[in-house]
């Protein structure tokens, strides 16, 4: 992810390592409040061939996005998900947000982007599976500009 503090835009994307249990269509991921710039799935147990996307759908209501291909995707088979996205940081408790506290030795206003994610709440900072039972490992990179504070 490379959020700017500045601008509260938040670009990035994610790679999601898959192996099916069952052949399938299409993959079903959550997301919530991102604009999907790009969309590509891999098959990892073919040279990294690129699987075509028939078409892909949003449910704003249901908070998911429907990934439909053109062939059928192989149980105990590896794949790899990439997409790309782009939001605005919003100062909502929830995801990757914008939050500020006053800075009494400068006297100023200063901004800090921290997260909230727990129990369904990842969805709005990337995409991903983000539900209790489908929770896995993620490993986040943050890209930010060089005059930038980080700690964790």
């Amino acid at each position: 992810m490379k959020p700017d503090i500045d601008t509260l835009i938040n670009e990035g994307n994610v790679s999601i390592q898959l192996l099916l249990t069952e052949q399938s269509e299409f993959l079903i991921i959550h997301v919530k409040k991102l604009n999907i710039t790009t969309i590509s799935l891999y098959d990892d147990n073919n040279n990294e061939t690129v699987i075509n996307i028939r078409k892909h759908s949003e449910c704003i209501k249901l908070e998911q996005l429907y990934i439909e291909f053109d062939r059928i995707l192989m149980a105990n088979h590896k794949y790899r998900l990439e997409i790309g996205f782009i939001r605005i940081i919003e100062d909502q408790l929830e995801g990757f947000y914008v939050s500020s506290y006053f800075n009494e030795q400068l006297q100023q206003k200063r901004r800090l982007l921290t997260t909230h994610f727990e129990p369904t709440l990842a969805r709005t900072a990337f995409p991903c599976f983000d539900e209790p039972a489908m929770k896995g490992k993620k490993n986040i990179f943050l890209k930010f500009s060089f005059s930038t504070f980080v700690s964790f």
